[in-house]
Order: C-alpha cells, then sequence, then structure tokens
C-alpha cells in the first residue's frame, strides 16, 4: 500500500466554475470589508476581533476535548479496528486505509501525536469532519491508498448512509478495484 504522502502525485480534477464562483465571492467580502473599514473602523475591528476570538477559543475547546478522548484510547490502535472490521468481510487495504487517514486527519486537528478510531466512531459527531471535506478531500486519497475506483458511487449500497467508520470502510469496499 502506497504512504499517504505519495498521493500529492495523483493529478486532482479541477473545477475551474468553482474557483472563478469562489473566487469572485472572496473579492466581493473583501471589498465589502474594506469598505466597512473605512466608514465604521471601530466597529468593524471589535466585530472582527470578536468574531475571531469565538471561533478560536471553539477550535480550542473542541481539540481538548479530542485530546482527552484520545487518551481514554491510549493503548487503542488499528489491531483493534481490524478485529471490528471483520476482515474476512472487508478488504484489508481499505480497512488500513479508512483508519490512517481518519486517524491522521483527528490527530492532526486534535493537535495529538495520534488518535485511535474506532470501528462505531460517528464522522461527524465524535471525529467531527465535515461531510464534505471527507467526500471531496479523504475519501479520494483513502481510495487511492485501498486501489478503489470512485467511479459510480451512486450506484453503491453504501451511498449517502456513511455515518460511522465502519460505514465508510464498507463503502470503499463496495467500490470496484483499480486495474492494476
Amino acid at each position: 500500500m502506497p504512504p499517504r504522502e505519495d498521493f500529492q502525485h495523483v493529478r486532482k480534477r479541477q473545477n475551474w466554475r468553482a474557483y472563478c464562483v469562489g473566487g469572485l465571492f472572496l473579492a466581493f467580502m473583501l471589498c465589502m470589508l474594506l469598505l466597512n473599514l473605512w466608514i465604521q473602523p471601530v466597529a468593524t475591528l471589535a466585530f472582527l476581533t470578536i468574531l475571531i476570538l469565538l471561533a478560536w477559543c471553539l477550535a480550542a475547546a473542541e481539540s481538548k476535548r479530542l485530546r482527552a478522548l484520545a487518551a481514554s484510547r491510549a493503548g487503542e490502535g488499528i489491531c483493534q479496528f481490524a478485529r471490528q472490521a471483520r476482515c474476512r468481510e472487508n478488504d484489508p487495504r481499505v480497512v488500513r486505509a479508512v483508519y490512517e487517514e481518519l486517524a491522521h486527519q483527528t490527530a492532526r486537528f486534535a493537535k495529538a501525536a495520534d488518535f485511535p478510531v474506532r470501528w462505531d466512531d460517528d464522522i461527524r459527531q465524535t471525529l467531527k469532519m465535515d461531510e464534505e471535506d471527507v467526500e471531496n478531500a479523504f475519501l479520494p486519497v483513502m481510495a487511492w491508498r485501498a486501489g478503489r475506483s470512485l467511479d459510480k458511487t451512486r450506484e453503491n449500497p453504501w451511498a449517502g448512509k456513511v455515518e460511522t467508520a465502519g460505514d465508510l470502510v464498507r463503502f470503499l469496499n463496495a467500490q470496484p478495484r483499480l486495474a492494476d
């Protein structure tokens, strides 16, 4: 199985329309911010300061919660996850790819050395991952590492039903293998 760092060389599909719309929206928001700074500098700076502090406090609290959860799972690892996965039913490459990517991304957010993922961890509630991040950023890496294609995902019996790490393994396991 290729290491996750090698995925950087795989060409990603780029949607130029989304980049244009996003760029125009950011330019509009920047212009509105500059206009507000010009008209009401004190109120705008106070609002931005409060907004940034609130976001920072919420992120710090969530990071602390995830670190405490990781500490309570000390000693667990991929072995426990694989036992719960029943590797006779699921491809071990898929199990490993999902575990390592979820553990890496959650540990990065929690600012922890590692994060033991459990089979029944809810992706949104426990791991605090956004559905779009999983679909657009993490799933292509997992599929590439597991040797699975992301073609015809709508035909997958697990499409739209992925809520836990185990569901993600089942979803990827139901995808067709890449041709070698």
